[in-house]
């Protein structure tokens, strides 16, 4: 019962940044003129885990050959709740779900990922049928798509060919597992640098029409160099989260914790996808020596030794940041 390796959602061992750093090579380029050889569909599932069919998630669990004791627990997890609305401040009533798999339980999301993995398999199947003509860069080894959960990038030879079939991929898994694309909430990218012949074909299918960069699982899906303006949502959050805290109730210690915590959290997630350009990194080593010391993002006074020795081991006489 093996998840394939396009789907790094809520699967052990298994990390969303290996997504982020494929997609971005296979998106290289797509602004540059010239013919189109290659096509990106970014899909919105429409209310995923609410409209996941229990039926069709039984039958698959049933054709695991999974012992029929265990899916009769997940049968009576995921069929037995009932459900009230909030009208005025009270609840009112109760009725009883139809399908849908509720956020937030611990055993959802495992069950969704296993619904997307049928996509997965009819997708390569479809190429592996000559129906869609994969993306250059992926024929060896396949790769149609990437997936962190219901967040999907799927690759192709940018031929409206393809994507016609595509979409009936989509249809066909909508009619099986319940989850439907929403083409209003979904993007079409085709390199060759032509917006308007781009904007021609998404509206042919009925789809919003796509330009790079974009935020692909929190990060940018870059089709170039990271340049200052694509590193500017990082510092922004930076700064955003330092303004959050209350400042005047923070020690010494208080802020050095935050840093390695939190700020250094924020700044990692995005150097283990991207080299961060060294004035990226020299603006947040500016942000956070100024935070140390002052509590302010922007102004470092006060501030008792330098940069290099803050960020030094504490066996060297650092503070080991």
């Amino acid at each position: 019962m093996a998840v394939q390796r396009n789907q790094v959602g809520f699967v052990k061992g298994r990390l969303l940044c290996e997504n982020v750093l494929l997609a971005s090579e296979l998106v290289s380029d797509f602004n540059k003129a010239g013919p189109i050889s290659r096509g990106c569909l970014q899909i919105d599932i429409s209310k995923a885990y609410d409209n996941v069919d229990w039926g069709f998630l039984l039958r698959l669990l049933e054709a695991f050959e999974l012992p029929e004791n265990f899916i009769e627990w997940i049968r009576l997890c995921i069929t037995t709740p009932h459900y009230s609305v909030a009208l005025n401040g009270e609840l009112v009533g109760f009725f009883k779900g139809g399908k849908g798999l509720r956020q937030g339980d611990p055993i959802s999301s495992s069950l969704f990922v296993l619904v997307m993995d049928i996509l997965s398999k009819l997708l390569d199947q479809a190429v592996r049928a000559d129906r869609i003509k994969p993306h250059p860069k992926c024929v060896d080894p396949l790769i149609t798509h990437l997936s962190f959960a219901d967040d999907m990038l799927i690759f192709f030879d940018g031929s409206s060919q393809s994507l016609q079939a595509i979409l009936e991929v989509l249809s066909s898994f909508h009619s099986y597992s319940g989850l439907g694309l929403n083409a209003g909430k979904s993007f079409l990218f085709l390199d060759g640098n032509s917006p308007g012949l781009n904007n021609s074909i998404a509206g042919n299918f009925g789809l919003v029409p796509g330009s790079l960069p974009v935020k692909y699982l929190g990060l940018p899906l870059l089709p170039h160099k990271m340049r200052r303006q694509d590193y500017q949502p990082l510092i922004d959050r930076v700064i955003a989260r330092i303004s959050s805290w209350p400042v005047k109730r923070l020690s010494f210690a208080g802020r050095l914790q935050l840093i390695q915590l939190v700020l250094s959290s924020m700044i990692n997630f995005w150097a283990a996808v991207f080299p961060l350009p060294s004035s990226c990194i020299e603006r947040l080593e500016k942000i956070c020596n100024a935070f140390l010391w002052s509590g302010a993002p922007e102004s470092a006074r006060g501030a008792k030794i330098a940069w290099d020795s803050v960020c030094s081991p504490k066996a060297a006489g650092g503070l080991g940041l």
